[in-house]
């Protein structure tokens, strides 16, 4: 076990955000949240992430982790405008505590956006933007990466980038945590995933019990919600 949660509460005002939520995360998988909107997926993140305090219960890490061993995306923003690309990336690193290295560059290449190093950030398109906020999530290659929606904005070859970037990350035994509404792309990619609705966890199982039981995870996301 990586990281567990523990009777995971939190609420807004009179909104019950999360309800008593429980689960466990093991190093070298990638977990998958999906679930309606307002169900608790970001909720969760934030809090996990130290965003966040929650009203009652904890999240804890196994020893030797802890939440500077994450790299995480939840949106695209936090950018200078009026700053190009690789300005903006330079300071992303510089702010992680990361040289700007030949392996820090090369994920601008990776994503595809390499060839706007000079651009100010504010002409890009949503989908390069998002692409320049997911590599800096990559930098210094964090042992946990964290990702909300990832895709949104991308064409269907970002959509694939982004797909074997975060393969590629199992594959040298890291973890990855992934909320996103693209459940085709969840199926692809995750391990487990948990389905949230109305703040509680309706189903938690391995992709492929999923599929094996409602035949694929939209099926199972509208059984179970």
């Amino acid at each position: 076990m990586l990281i567990k949660a523990t009777n995971l509460s939190k609420s807004y005002n009179s909104i019950q955000a999360l309800n008593s939520v429980n689960f466990e995360i093991y190093e070298g998988e990638i977990f998958g949240i999906i679930g309606p909107n307002g169900s608790g997926k970001t909720s969760t993140l934030s809090i996990l992430l130290g965003l966040k305090d929650a009203d009652n219960g904890t999240i804890t890490f196994r020893e030797g982790f802890n939440t500077k061993n994450i790299g995480a995306f939840l949106e695209s923003s936090g950018f200078i405008p009026s700053l190009s690309v690789k300005k903006n990336f330079e300071i992303s690193c510089l702010i992680n505590g990361h040289s700007t290295s030949k392996n820090n560059y090369e994920l601008l290449e990776r994503l595809g956006i390499i060839d706007k190093a000079y651009e100010q950030y504010k002409n890009l398109s949503l989908g390069q933007k998002q692409r320049l906020a997911i590599a800096t999530t990559f930098i210094g290659n964090p042992k946990i990466i964290v990702l909300d929606e990832p895709t949104n904005g991308l064409d269907p070859r970002g959509i694939i980038e982004i797909r074997d970037l975060i393969l590629d990350f199992k594959k040298t035994g890291k973890t990855v945590i992934l909320a996103s509404h693209m459940l085709s792309e969840m199926e692809k990619v995750c391990t487990r995933v948990a389905i949230y609705n109305k703040g509680n966890i309706v189903g938690l199982d391995n992709v492929n019990d999923f599929i094996k039981q409602y035949g694929n995870l939209e099926n199972a996301l509208i059984k179970l919600t």
